[in-house]
Parts: C-alpha cells; structure tokens; sequence
C-alpha cells in the first residue's frame, strides 16, 4: 500500500479488539497511520468508554461497537467510519448520514468461511457428530446413527453473499434446495440457470439420471414446511427480528433441523429451547445467539442443540480479507480528504 504524506496529519483509531490483535492488519494500518491508536486493553468498548476512546479521532475502523446517535452526537471530530466486518446492525446507518459522516462498508467478505461453517452444521447434524460426541465424552459408547445428505430438502432464507456460497458448496451432495429471500425470484433466475446447469454436470459424469431442477424458489411457509433443513442468513432488522418463533416451529416437521450463522436476534431463543425441549424439531445449531455469551444454563445444555461462539466469519483468511477491505476504504478515504 501506498503511504500518503497527509496520513500522519489523520488521526485514526481501531475500536475492534479483533483487528486490533491481529499482527498482519495492525502493520499494514502502522504502515499507513503511524500514529494509530489501536484498542488492546477491552474486548468490547461501549457507551462512555467509546466515546473516551474515540475522542478527537478523524477515522475510526469499527467491529461491532455500537454506534448510534449519543454515541455520535459527543464525537463533533469524526469525519469517516470503515467496517471491519459485515454486519450493520450496530451501525445506526440514517444518523451517521444525517451527521454527514462518510462510511466504507465491505459486504461478502467474509462469505467463505461463514459458508463452510454451514456446511459442517449440515454434515454434523445430520450424522449426529455432535451428539456422538457428547457420548463418548461421558463415557457412553452408545452409535446414534445419522442420515445422508442426499436428496434431502435444505431451505435456504437469505440468498445473498453467504446463501449462494453455501449453494454452490452444498451441491455435490443431491440436495433439492428451496430459496426464499427479500429480492424477487426474477432477480435469482441467471444464478439458479447456472447452478442448475452445474448440478446437470455433476450428475452426468457419476452417470446418475437428473430429473428436473435442483433448485427452486419458494415461501418461506412451504420451506418451514418441507425441508429437512433450514439455515438462515438474513441481516438483522426490524422486519427480520424474531421472524423465527413458535409459529414457524409449529410448521416444522419433527425430523427438521434448524441452521442459525446470521444474527441471533432473527431467532427467539425461548421459542426454540421449547422447541428443542419438546422434540417439536431434531435438532439445531447455532453459532449466533441474541445474547453473547449465553447464560441460559437450560439452553446450553440441551443434547441436541449444537452451539459454537460467534466463530463463523473468523476463520484467518477472512479476518485478513475482512481487514484489507477496511483498510482499502480508510486509505481511500485519506487520499480524498
């Protein structure tokens, strides 16, 4: 990267911890922002303390700090805010507007490995991996058998950056997959005639008969309804906040697993800890939870919810990729102003 002689008269600062202890992506800033303030000392800085930390900053590259209107409203120098990450749920995004403040967003950057994270929810749900091994942790060598993903019906809710990475990866395994998202089916039809198109391919060279299409658009009822998996990845909002609740899991057959690697806040938790409790559903996998870390004792122990920690989009490869990219738009950023 370039070093621009006005960076030093820029005074910028890294509010995420994440950025902040990665090697690679704080040289790359010193490199450019000699004189950064970086965040080592707070996992999650918040309200006054963030407003502390950022005090007489031009630039700030945030993770998942939140950032609304009284937070904003006490930072009269802030100028510019680069997202590491893609979420943007912490962001009030109509205020930093109304504040005049510019902002580098960098979605899909981390659509590879949230993808792959869903694959291995799938195959682990569906052989029964975590629930084996909770067995044999205890003591017990007891098989509790699983079931192919083959010609199997996987329901896709969110079909942006990660919901057709997973489609293209889900493939080779006979899925019949159900999409459902906000954008309307015309939007979709060149994606679905390629995966279509591949799925032929794939087949043909096993030498296995294709009978129509492996991927079709649908309700978000008739996926509820039909799929022996769900997985979700849909933004956090208004519209989408607890769309996951006891009337979908109502719907829901009782083999059905549910996929959750979005945001946590989509999903009412007690909704489906009854669910799971009462074996409405099989199973579920969650690496996102409305609250961070959880501390529902009930929830976490239940034998057949699997549970990582927020750890999809945090595979090395895209914590660099998701850090470039906030660094590209602060640097573009600098050149300009």
């Amino acid at each position: 990267m370039h070093k621009e002689k006005d960076n030093k008269t820029i005074k910028v600062a890294v509010s995420s911890p994440s950025f902040s202890k990665n090697p690679l992506l704080v040289q790359k800033l010193r490199d450019n922002f000699p004189d950064s303030k970086i965040n080592l000392d707070c996992d999650n800085l918040e309200g006054a303390a963030l407003v502390s930390f950022l005090s007489d900053i031009d630039a700030v590259i945030v993770g998942r700090e939140i950032i609304n209107a009284s937070v904003l409203d006490k930072l009269p120098k802030l100028a510019f805010i680069t997202k590491y990450g893609v979420g943007l749920d912490n962001l009030d995004l109509d205020y930093i507007q109304k504040k005049s403040i510019a902002i580098a967003l960098s979605p899909g950057t981390n659509r590879r490995s949230v993808a792959e994270l869903t694959l291995c929810f799938l195959l682990s749900l569906s052989h029964k991996v975590f629930i084996n091994q909770r067995n044999v942790d205890n003591g017990i060598w007891q098989k509790q058998c699983g079931k192919e993903l083959s010609k199997k019906k996987l329901g896709i809710i969110g079909c942006g950056n990660v919901g057709s990475e997973i489609i293209r990866l889900v493939l080779p395994f006979g899925l019949q997959i159900l999409v459902n998202d906000i954008l309307l089916p015309s939007h979709f039809t060149d994606f679905f005639k390629e995966i279509n198109q591949i799925y032929t391919s794939l087949n043909r060279q096993r030498n296995k008969k294709v009978i129509g299409d492996c991927i079709h658009f649908a309700s978000k009822d008739e996926i509820y309804k039909s799929c022996d998996f769900i997985t979700l990845h849909v933004p956090l909002s208004e519209q989408t906040k607890s769309m996951i609740n006891s009337d979908v899991f109502d719907k829901m057959q009782e083999q059905a697993y549910l996929i959750n690697t979005s945001r946590g806040k989509v999903l009412d938790q007690d909704s489906l800890k009854q669910a799971l409790i009462s074996k409405k559903i099989a199973g579920a996998a969650l690496d996102v939870l409305a609250e961070e870390p959880p501390h529902d004792e009930e929830l976490l122990k239940l034998p057949n919810l699997l549970l990582t920690p927020h750890i999809g989009g945090s595979s090395h490869e895209a914590a660099l990729a998701m850090g470039e990219a906030a660094l590209e738009g602060l640097i573009s950023w600098a050149k300009n102003n």
